[in-house]
């Protein structure tokens, strides 16, 4: 979001980032928490065999499957948020097209969160978590990754223009041609 607020320097596009960003950072807090205080004692989260009278947990079930749809709310918005900006651009349709690819290959992230929320709804995670938690272990994993390398690919741009063919990004590529 910080790197969007530097690139787009639009008032409008600053007060969306950072609505967005508040509610990013207010959902990933309140997850903290829940994570944190999802049994009482804390201890009786690990070790429900210490005799603590009284202990208890909330529905983790229900915790584990409600808590991605608002990340992959928040994913898609961010995802989004540049891409009127981008369009706006006074430069090729070539250039303004792989712009978008490269925002939205974030979007690979937010499939691999999909395919998580629906192994959730798919299987009791908490019942056997050794058995479950290889398939979601692979997705969040992914997730990450994806996202992390989608991160990394605007600053590739001088090498994917290097590769790319040049008739794509030039002005005439747009289907117009220069006579008229």
């Amino acid at each position: 979001m910080v790197f969007y607020v530097r690139i787009f320097s639009t008032r409008n596009f600053k007060v969306a980032a950072y609505i967005v960003g508040a509610i990013v950072l207010g959902h990933g807090i309140g997850v903290l928490l829940a994570a944190i205080f999802q049994c009482w004692p804390i201890d009786y989260t690990w070790n429900k065999t210490t005799g603590i009278e009284g202990g208890s947990c909330f529905n983790q079930q229900a915790f584990y499957r409600y808590v991605s749809p608002p990340n992959i709310l928040t994913d898609v918005l961010l995802l989004t948020l540049p891409l009127p900006y981008v369009w706006k651009l006074h430069t090729s349709r070539g250039h303004k097209l792989a712009l978008t690819g490269v925002f939205l290959l974030g979007g690979l992230g937010t499939v691999a969160s999909i395919l998580r929320m629906t192994n959730f709804f798919e299987e009791r995670a908490t019942v056997d978590p050794t058995w479950t938690s290889t398939d979601l272990g692979i997705w969040t994993i992914l997730e990450g990754a994806l996202i992390i390398i989608a991160a990394c690919l605007p600053p590739t741009w001088a090498l994917i223009v290097r590769f790319l063919p040049q008739k794509l990004f030039s002005k005439n590529s747009v289907g117009i041609r220069a006579s008229e």
